[in-house]
């Protein structure tokens, strides 16, 4: 009798499965749009989390540009502070002409390249530089193409 009323349990279960099967088929007008609003709902949800972890992404993104802009303008700051304390190209030439000078002038008092490094502390290389430019016409040396022109004409 055990198994006859676990068998009439059985089928009574199917049969109530079958009805409710069927009755929400018939009426799925129904059903379906409480499942479209809770799907609504759910992605209404995961639209906030989205926006909220790309609005943190922005967030962080801003702050390394922040922290990046901020490392360029005290880099910036630091190379205006070098400007400021470096010699100007323009004071520096006076110097070479100078050494220019003595170099010509102790080479015509009888001095060898090695003798003018020497004393003047400037590189034997330096030195034959100065001296080779001496030899030279003017219009080479500054570079000056008038005056090549005019030398050039008054040769033909």
């Amino acid at each position: 009798m055990d198994s006859a009323m676990l068998l009439l349990g059985v089928l009574i279960g199917c049969l109530a499965g079958l009805l409710l099967v069927w009755y929400l088929w018939r009426h799925s007008g129904a059903v379906e749009p409480f499942f479209q609003r809770l799907l609504q709902q759910e992605n209404r949800a995961e639209a906030r989390i989205d926006t909220r972890l790309m609005l943190h992404e922005l967030l962080r993104k801003v702050e390394d540009l922040t922290a990046k802009t901020q490392r360029m303008d005290m880099e910036l700051q630091d190379l205006r502070e070098r400007s400021r304390y470096s010699v100007p190209v323009a004071a520096e030439e006076p110097e070479k002409k100078s050494n220019f000078s003595e170099v010509c002038r102790l080479a015509r008092e009888g001095l060898s390249a090695d003798e003018i490094a020497c004393r003047l502390q400037l590189g034997q290389g330096e030195v034959e530089l100065f001296l080779s430019l001496e030899r030279k016409p003017d219009w080479v040396v500054s570079g000056n193409n008038n005056q090549k022109k005019t030398t050039l004409n008054d040769e033909t």
